[in-house]
């Protein structure tokens, strides 16, 4: 049998093996992910646990939070007590760094995170213990917002959910698909199956000013967004690298 050769480890990779432990003498050679050799992935700053239940959380994926914090620092006083509801939490980075900043700004919140991995969610609540804020958190198995508390209001709906075309996720690297979680990846056949359905239950959940804050995949266009279940005002929003990567939605009527 030949010996595989040794894997060549990137500069990153190699300051992530040494920063958290790991020899790469040590390890097999494959293409799996160094965040899933070591167990951490950075974000914004932050070491946060990831598994293989976990989708690794990416760089851009920060340019969401700063949208976010920057949105409601526009719109509500620091006096005005938040509430936030965060689907598809995976390991929990968004509600963790979105709970840190808007603490850092002086807003008393409470955050309410879901997924429908319990697995995930497990991460999510170690991350949430290890790293964030004071804040209240809610832990809940749903599918999107299916066993959210019919009655809980929310000033903020975020999610990155699955928004990848099927189809896609042929050309992408085997470092991905054949590590990270498909159903973190998936996101049907057009990459908005499961944001369209967040849409249609998002107004029940949303006080009057409330907005549903998203990623999307740099294809989508506006009507791929939108249900015939409520009317929404749309804004587009372009990540570092000039494509469309984000969305915010404010229903402009209730739900019927």
């Amino acid at each position: 049998m030949v010996k595989p050769s040794p894997r060549q480890w990137t500069p990153y990779e190699q300051t992530q093996l040494a920063r958290y432990g790991r020899r790469p003498e040590v390890i097999v050679t494959a293409d799996i992910p160094v965040e899933y050799v070591t167990g951490i992935a950075e974000f914004a700053g932050r070491p946060f646990l990831v598994t293989p239940a976990t989708l690794i959380p990416r760089i851009e994926t920060e340019q969401l939070v700063e949208l976010v914090v920057n949105d409601i620092s526009s719109s509500y006083p620091t006096a005005e007590r938040l509430s936030i509801i965060e689907v598809g939490t995976g390991c929990g980075a968004i509600g963790v760094t979105l709970s840190w900043e808007l603490r850092r700004r002086g807003w008393a919140h409470r955050l309410v995170v879901s997924d429908v991995s319990t697995k995930a969610l497990a991460v999510a609540r170690l991350n949430f213990g290890r790293l964030a804020a004071t804040a209240p958190v809610t832990f809940v198995v749903s599918d999107l917002l299916g066993t959210i508390k019919a009655d809980l209001q929310a000033d903020v709906i975020v999610a990155n959910l699955p928004y990848i075309p099927t189809a896609r996720l042929a050309s992408l690297s085997s470092s991905v698909t054949g590590y990270e979680p498909a159903q973190a990846l998936d996101g049907g056949s057009d990459g908005a199956r499961l944001i369209r359905r967040l849409v249609a239950q998002a107004p029940s959940h949303l006080k009057p000013k409330g907005r549903v804050w998203l990623e999307i995949d740099h294809t989508h266009r506006p009507a791929d967004l939108r249900t015939n279940r409520g009317d929404y005002q749309l804004d587009i929003f372009e990540d570092s690298a000039n494509l469309p990567r984000f969305a915010r939605l404010q229903p402009t009527r209730p739900r019927c």
